[in-house]
């Protein structure tokens, strides 16, 4: 089995556990051929932002602010940004503050009449679009070149509040490690 994306400390228990393979399994680590370093980087907004916040103390705030932290990105980035969103609601959202900003370069997907297939080709076509997605561009989506330079996730995409298998096991594995042997990994 060759699996993709980086196992935590090089090790691949929560894979091998959740397969059934017996312990100790064999595994092997091999480095990347990407420069992950000097192509990748990552922004973490500042505490006192929405980041910092509680959705459930003041929703309308809080995705206000996240919004425009979306906005400020797109504009540093001149376009060249997929932005991604749990939910649809919160796309829709910001979709119609975004779709006002950069009225030319917003792609949504489900508020645009194209299919996610038309979404992906005129976003890769054109360096200054940016890309609103859901679930279907979290994962298995490619932009080559300069198109996708900026990727946003509006907020982590855990499933396991919808999800009873991963809530019984994340139970069973117990209050301090059912999150992070369960729940993280399954993101």
């Amino acid at each position: 089995l060759a699996l993709p994306g980086a196992p935590t400390g090089h090790e691949f228990d929560y894979f091998t556990k959740s397969c059934g393979f017996p312990a100790p399994t064999q595994t092997l680590y091999f480095d990347s051929p990407f420069d992950i370093a000097a192509q990748c980087r990552i922004f973490v907004p500042a505490a006192e932002t929405a980041y910092d916040r509680s959705f459930e103390a003041d929703p309308e705030q809080f995705l206000k602010e996240r919004i425009h932290l979306t906005g400020s990105m797109i504009h540093v980035m001149n376009g060249r940004t997929l932005s991604l969103y749990t939910s649809t609601s919160r796309l829709e959202g910001a979709a119609w503050i975004l779709k006002n900003l950069f009225p030319e370069n917003i792609l949504a997907q489900g508020i645009d009449e194209a299919d996610n297939d038309e979404l992906a080709q005129s976003f890769i076509n054109d360096p200054q679009k940016v890309l609103l997605g859901t679930k279907s561009f979290f994962q298995g989506f490619d932009a080559p070149g300069e198109t996708l330079s900026c990727e946003i996730l509006e907020k982590l995409p855990f499933r396991y509040k919808n999800d009873p298998i991963l809530t019984k096991k994340a139970a069973l594995a117990g209050e301090e490690n059912g999150f992070k042997e369960v729940i993280l990994p399954a993101m």
